[in-house]
């Protein structure tokens, strides 16, 4: 892998979920914490509120997916096929486990879009979804293709991450992370749109739709 992640109170914590048998167990460690179970369902919310449909023929990749708390969740409602890519091997095998018929793989993202080419081919999804993943990434041009990438491969992208930096003497994580701003997002690319939703945390809500170019390019 092209680098190794700097230890931030997220990993700490999702790190102390393992079980004997090192995998993480997520109806334990995830299902028992209703702010997070809360913050995936508010995801699922917003893209049903886009007209997004979910059935088992849907596909959606999570970047950052960790353990595979939001992906686990999506399955488990849906039955949709999730895929999902991290940087810790722990974290992919937790998915492998919890969620055999998806595709998992260990990657390391900040490296751009290239590496997440690599990674999943020429498969195309319905949705694409990141949640508190893109304020690790540094801002460089590798992190302006990797959401590039991402964008292409999907009819609909939701990125939920941290709207603004935090208190650096708050919180690890924040102080750590590189958020970008709403600005940011849309010179990355113009049809991303902050919703105006806020949820807890400082997270901010910015959706990409392109399932209309992607129609229109299909029939042309």
């Amino acid at each position: 892998m092209g680098r190794e992640m700097n230890s931030t109170s997220g990993s700490v914590y999702w790190e102390s979920g393992k079980g004997e048998s090192g995998i993480f167990n997520l109806d334990e460690l995830y299902f028992t914490h209703y702010e997070k179970k809360a913050r995936s369902l508010d995801c699922i919310t917003i893209m049903k509120d886009h007209d997004v449909v979910f059935n088992k023929n849907t596909s959606v990749i999570e970047l950052g997916c960790g353990p595979g708390r939001n992906l686990y969740l999506i399955e488990k409602l849906f039955g949709c096929c999730p895929w999902g890519i991290d940087i810790y091997q722990s974290a992919v095998d937790s998915c492998k486990n919890y969620m055999p018929r998806g595709f998992f793989k260990a990657a390391d993202l900040a490296l751009g879009g290239d590496a997440l080419m690599e990674a999943v081919g020429a498969t195309k999804f319905n949705v694409g979804i990141t949640m508190g993943f893109l304020m690790h990434v540094p801002i460089t041009p590798e992190k302006k293709s990797l959401i590039k990438t991402l964008l292409d491969i999907c009819d609909f992208t939701i990125m939920i991450e941290l709207s603004r930096q935090g208190d650096e003497d708050k919180d690890e994580l924040e102080k750590n992370g590189c958020v970008l701003t709403t600005e940011s997002y849309t010179r990355y690319d113009e049809r991303i749109q902050y919703t105006g939703i806020e949820l807890p945390g400082k997270l901010a809500v910015y959706i990409c739709d392109r399932r209309r170019d992607n129609t229109n390019a299909a029939k042309e």
